[in-house]
């Protein structure tokens, strides 16, 4: 039984598991971006990877999972695995449920990557979906994909980013209103620089500087840009 012709069953209990491990690469420097996916169901698995010319490292992970599960064609007990802690706490800790509440907007700013949401969430909808975070095992064979497929695959364009950035499109006026910034406070709280809901960190050692008087317990750290945030919250007297 392949991928494909996984047999359709209306009982929860039956539902047929399959594992879905995405990994992107990117070279900033000449302009690509690819994923790798691999669909695993019993003992058969199917490996996918596309190139695109512009994109994000947040856009390439979306458009890996979202392509890994349009191969679905049966309803299934999907087990994904990504090593983008960006992607999994939006739905293990329910921030994409709150942004939909919300017309796509959080703390007066836009949620990036609208479109890739809006279809990753539809797709969640037809299967039951389980996100977990991997760095290892299959999730580097994922990681070995992309990074074969930018000499094997055709660049693809995302329309929907390229459309938005002017860089790509000189002639483009269509920009994105500039929202009012907002303080960093808390873990889902988006980054100033691009709109990406951040995460927590705690350091695996306390840094306490010469002459001061508090540490910081953990920090925020935005997924994509890895720009930090220390915030009053964490702060903590010696």
């Amino acid at each position: 039984m392949s991928i494909e012709t996984i047999t359709e069953s209306n009982d929860l209990s039956q539902l047929p598991e399959v594992d879905l491990y995405c990994n992107g690469y990117s070279e900033i420097k000449i302009g690509k971006s690819a994923y790798g996916v691999i669909l695993s169901h019993n003992e058969h698995e199917k490996k996918i990877s596309e190139v695109y010319r512009h994109t994000t490292t947040n856009r390439i992970d979306l458009l890996g999972i979202i392509n890994g599960l349009r191969h679905l064609k049966k309803k299934s007990k999907v087990f994904i695995y990504t090593n983008s802690m960006y992607i999994v706490d939006s739905f293990n800790k329910g921030w994409i449920y709150s942004w939909v509440e919300n017309n796509w907007v959080s703390n007066k700013k836009n949620i990036a990557n609208v479109d890739l949401w809006k279809q990753l969430l539809e797709l969640t909808q037809a299967h039951e979906v389980i996100f977990s975070y991997s760095k290892e095992g299959k999730i580097l064979q994922c990681l070995d994909l992309a990074k074969i497929s930018f000499k094997n695959n055709a660049v693809l364009i995302d329309d929907f980013y390229e459309n938005l950035n002017d860089k790509y499109h000189p002639e483009s006026t269509n920009t994105p209103p500039i929202l009012p910034t907002l303080k960093i406070k808390k873990e889902g709280d988006l980054c100033r620089k691009c709109n990406i809901p951040v995460i927590k960190k705690t350091p695996s050692h306390k840094k306490i500087q010469k002459n001061k008087s508090y540490y910081f317990e953990y920090y925020l750290l935005c997924p994509d840009c890895k720009t930090m945030y220390m915030v009053e919250e964490a702060k903590k007297m010696i």
